[in-house]
């Protein structure tokens, strides 16, 4: 997993801000028993890998979709999740003439439990979610005398933990944004930003 350590220390540095600003706030929070509907944004970062000259490499992840949430009371809070996006992915290294190059369209449907830190609008977070994601795509390649392509399907269960910050702006809009770990059971492990912003009702 490629974890950036300026990441982890600016997360840290987020939600120690949160903590303080959190218990600066005199509102108390109007959550508990409401239910919550929003967009959602993950910016996770690719991965490649070099093998014997060779560089196989995919773009960034950008996912987009809505959540649904309930809170049960002012710290707890149930959301599921459902997030789409596509990506490019290529080989670099290949002599003249030879080209691999492929796209991968994911989905990711996830059930997540979050823990608000405190009963106040702007308040930590943890997050953690088990789900179900699905990945298909064309890989495409060609040398000088011919061509081809493989097409590629997986499915399995998915994972995610993060840590973040929420924010009740107003008494029907909030946002979310924290550091978060996706993996799945082809074995591949992402980490990046997600952020959530929506209305509660």
């Amino acid at each position: 997993m490629r974890t950036k350590n300026y990441k982890l220390v600016a997360f840290v540095a987020i939600i120690l801000a949160v903590l303080i600003l959190g218990r600066a706030c005199n509102a108390n929070s109007n959550r508990s028993g409401r239910t919550e509907l929003g967009a959602s944004m993950w910016f996770l970062g690719g991965e490649s890998v070099r093998e014997g000259g060779l560089k196989v490499s995919e773009d960034d992840w950008s996912l987009y979709g809505v959540s649904i949430g309930q809170n049960t009371n002012e710290h707890l809070n149930v959301n599921t999740e459902f997030v789409f996006g596509s990506i490019d992915v290529g080989v670099s290294g290949l002599p003249a003439g030879y080209s691999v190059k492929g796209d991968q369209d994911t989905f990711v449907w996830l059930v997540n439990l979050d823990y608000n830190i405190l009963d106040e609008p702007l308040t930590p977070y943890v997050t953690g979610g088990i789900g179900y994601g699905h990945s298909s795509g064309d890989v495409k390649w060609t040398t000088p005398t011919s061509s081809g392509k493989i097409s590629v399907d997986t499915s399995g269960f998915a994972y995610t933990l993060g840590v973040g910050g929420r924010w009740d702006i107003a008494d029907n809009i909030f946002a979310k944004v924290a550091y978060r770990i996706l993996w799945d059971d082809a074995g591949d492990d992402r980490s990046g930003v997600g952020i959530s912003v929506g209305f509660l009702f």
